[in-house]
């Protein structure tokens, strides 16, 4: 198996189906330690005006420029 570098995982992970049409993404906070960093994957989102949540466990990358959150519970 062909090792991949950090920028290609990261990469890769935006040109999923769901980035496309402005979805969420999920990841778990040890995978993007494991195949790249918090930094690059802030900056990969950036560059695309995303917005990045942080939990206790998982990245949630909301894959459009506006984002409307209310907590319902």
């Amino acid at each position: 198996m062909k090792a991949v570098s950090s920028t290609e995982w990261t990469e890769s992970m935006f040109r999923a189906i769901t980035a496309s049409y402005g979805g969420v993404l999920k990841r778990k906070i040890y995978s993007v330690e494991t195949h790249a960093s918090e930094a690059q994957l802030i900056a990969a989102a950036t560059r695309r005006g995303y917005h990045v949540y942080k939990t206790e466990t998982h990245y949630l990358i909301f894959c459009s420029p506006t984002v409307q959150l209310t907590q319902v519970c």
